[in-house]
């Protein structure tokens, strides 16, 4: 189709193009409008005003789009050959789509079959596929440009934004992701768009960060271009360079505070705060001032709610950037933003985000002044209101008193009826009640029965023991009696026991040591590995299965073997000696698991006791390099927070190596858990030459490519 236009609209339709991802569209609009007018060739008309509706449609503008389809291009239909007019009925289907209206597309696809339309070169992409497998970039690099020329001439979306998906492969394989990052927004693809975004923290040098920065910045002024942009953003947020990041921070702001009727807008506003999120810890005072007034004066923030269940997903959103970058609020804006959650609390409390409120408020208490602290303790705490389970488990936060703390004794035979609730035979003909707090529940007939298993949350369990000592002996038994018998019921959800397994970590400081051998006696057996999955619901094998067209993931035990080697270790912390030494060898052997999950937990079940042996510190540092570097975060975290680690010159050497290592991986997990564990340790060393190996290598994890290395290694 622009092949055959004239040189003068071949000309200006790129420049529109350019104008209009750099920010302008409508100079870009208005000059195609002119060739418009100025052109008597109906295939000038058609390719000019194709290139407006792609502007628009770029930009959410679909309505707008539709209407020029609809008004301007189809009357010129029946004037060019087939293809032409199938590859301008594809393009008019995509934006119908965006609309989420209905139209013939598959009848469309047929027609393009019966006319021999070849819209898309399937041959050339099976061999461009080909030359890379077999590593011939200097036969499939050409070919895509070929297909990508072929896709734009043609004047078809669709096909252009496949061939821009392989040249942005391309681009990025061959280590360009500056040029990459173009051709991925026009591609419009999401997981490529991530992977883009992980590889470039990955494998980008400091320059070719800061160009494909440059890059993302000129493409993303659209917002659907904007939109695909955070899907690259989020990946590398943390290698943003510091010099560029503002200017990143005010496009995603900008973003954020559309407030448009259209639903794409609200996708777009949505997806900025998605990532918002993912950026605010990194603000400065400045920035995290003009986020709040961005958040609290945005109309979903202040939106009415009629009966409490309006579902207002953004809005969590805000909340958890403002948490985030509130540490850097000065005092007058903390005391603003206290009043403005307050009311989300208060006055317009939706059940989807009142946690993330609540939470909010909690991170507000440990910034603010006592004034603060007692407006929110004022507001939440009012005579005569009744404590759900959020406000129960944060009143310590806030210093308010339970006006009748033995009430919660008195009270625990329904909790524990309720933690029991979660599995239950009844007769086939009983109905299922859901019980306040439930996810869901499925049920499994056998004979005469049908087993009820419920999926619940335990918010309120972990509420009643953040009050645990107005609990009486004989209440706590209760509780601890009924969820026992939950994680020891086979059938029961694996996700359940999990669950029932971290409330018991904090039971420690307040249970006797009968109680505690009573949870070893159980939990013991599953920190070694020793766990039966339910018969009657699918197996993990199962659920994992990709021929499975039903997966159904009730926890794995692997999970459950590591939680429970960390709750132990959390009543072995509080009860010091309590198990006799015998966690010693289930910790030990959890270092060594083949499961990551396992290892991972059992190094933070090291980090949590009170003393570890020999062999344990060794599996530590063993555990700093280790190949998941979620495990090797944790072993960095078992140094740094051991406050009576006391290391011998050898052992110091082994943990500065392992350092060193770590500063050289390209996880930037690892290198930012070994920043934070030499700048705890460096005050413990006492010895001038290894002090001087730890600040040269602080030095170094100082000048990483990666915000958050750099600030933990200069804390």
């Amino acid at each position: 189709m622009i092949d055959v236009a004239s040189p003068e609209i071949r000309i200006a339709i790129p420049k529109a193009k350019s104008l209009a991802f750099l920010g302008n569209p409508a100079e870009g609009i208005s000059l195609l409008e002119a060739k418009v007018d100025s052109s008597s060739a109906k295939i000038d008309q058609l390719a000019a005003l194709l290139a407006i509706c792609e502007i628009l449609h770029c930009d959410y503008r679909d309505n707008e789009a539709l209407g020029v389809f609809d008004q301007r291009i189809v009357p010129l239909m029946g004037s060019f050959s087939e293809e032409i007019e199938i590859a301008v009925e594809f393009n008019r289907s995509d934006i119908v789509h965006s609309l989420l209206q209905n139209d013939d597309f598959y009848g469309l696809v047929d027609r393009a079959s019966i006319a021999d339309v070849e819209l898309w070169n399937h041959r050339a992409y099976y061999g461009v596929i080909e030359a890379r497998e077999q590593g011939k970039r200097h036969e499939s690099l050409p070919n895509t440009w070929q297909e990508l020329l072929r896709a734009y001439y043609q004047g078809c979306w669709r096909s252009y934004r496949l061939a821009s998906k392989l040249m942005a492969i391309e681009c990025m394989d061959l280590g360009w992701p500056d040029e990459a990052i173009y051709h991925a927004l026009v591609a419009g693809d999401q997981r490529t768009a991530k992977a883009f975004g992980t590889a470039l923290l990955l494998q980008g040098n400091p320059d070719r960060v800061a160009k494909s920065t440059s890059k993302w910045l000129d493409c993303t002024h659209l917002k659907r271009l904007f939109v695909v942009g955070c899907d690259i953003l989020d990946g590398y947020v943390d290698a943003i360079p510091d010099g560029q990041f503002d200017d990143v921070f005010e496009r995603v702001r900008t973003m954020a505070s559309l407030h448009g009727s259209e639903w794409q807008e609200h996708s777009c506003v949505s997806r900025a705060w998605n990532s918002m999120s993912d950026m605010s810890w990194r603000l400065n005072n400045n920035q995290a001032v003009r986020l709040l007034s961005t958040a609290i004066n945005h109309p979903i923030w202040s939106v009415p709610i009629e009966g409490g269940n309006r579902v207002l997903p953004v809005r969590d959103k805000m909340m958890n950037s403002l948490a985030a970058s509130a540490a850097v609020l000065p005092p007058e804006s903390v005391s603003e933003l206290v009043e403005a959650t307050v009311e989300l609390v208060v006055e317009r409390k939706q059940h989807t985000d009142y946690p993330n409120a609540i939470e909010l408020l909690c991170r507000l208490g440990s910034l603010c002044g006592d004034d603060a602290k007692k407006r929110i303790k004022e507001a939440l705490y009012q005579p005569g209101k009744p404590l759900d389970s959020y406000l129960l488990q944060v009143a310590p936060n806030f210093n308010a008193k339970l006006k009748e703390p033995e009430s919660l004794s008195s009270d625990i035979d329904k909790v524990a009826d309720r933690i029991r609730q979660q599995f239950q035979w009844l007769p086939l003909s009983a109905e299922v009640k859901q019980l306040g707090g439930a996810f869901g529940f499925f049920t499994v007939v056998k004979d005469d029965q049908k087993l009820v298993v419920q999926s619940i949350s335990t918010v309120h369990e972990h509420a009643i023991l953040r009050h645990r000592e107005h609990l009486s002996l004989d209440a706590l038994q209760k509780l601890i009696d009924a969820m026992l018998d939950m994680i020891s019921e086979n059938e029961n959800l694996i996700n359940n026991k999990i669950q029932l397994v971290q409330v018991m970590g904090s039971v420690g400081d307040v249970c006797s040591a009968a109680q505690a051998k009573q949870i070893f006696n159980v939990l013991s057996p599953m920190a070694n590995g020793i766990i039966k999955e339910p018969e009657l619901t699918q197996s993990v094998a199962e659920s994992q299965n990709p021929l499975n067209p039903f997966k159904m993931g009730a926890g794995k035990p692997t999970d459950l073997r590591g939680v429970a080697i960390f709750t132990l270790s959390c009543i072995e912390r509080d009860k010091p000696g309590v198990f006799a030494g015998e966690l010693d060898s289930i910790i030990e052997a959890g270092l060594t698991e083949s499961d990551p999950q396992v290892r991972a937990l059992s190094l933070a079940a090291a980090r949590e006791k009170p003393t570890i042996s020999e062999a344990e510190f060794t599996a530590v540092i063993l555990a700093t390099r280790d190949a998941d570097p979620a495990v090797a975060n944790s072993a960095f975290g078992v140094l740094a927070n051991k406050e009576e680690l006391q290391l011998t010159r050898p052992q110091w050497r082994l943990v500065i190596h392992t350092a060193k290592l770590a500063a050289q991986s390209n996880e930037v997990k690892v290198r930012r858990a070994a920043a934070y564990a030499c700048s705890k340790l460096k005050s413990k060393i006492t010895t001038n030459t290894l002090r001087d190996e730890m600040d040269k290598l602080l030095e170094t994890l100082c000048n990483d490519k990666c915000a958050s290395v750099r600030r933990h290694a200069s804390e």
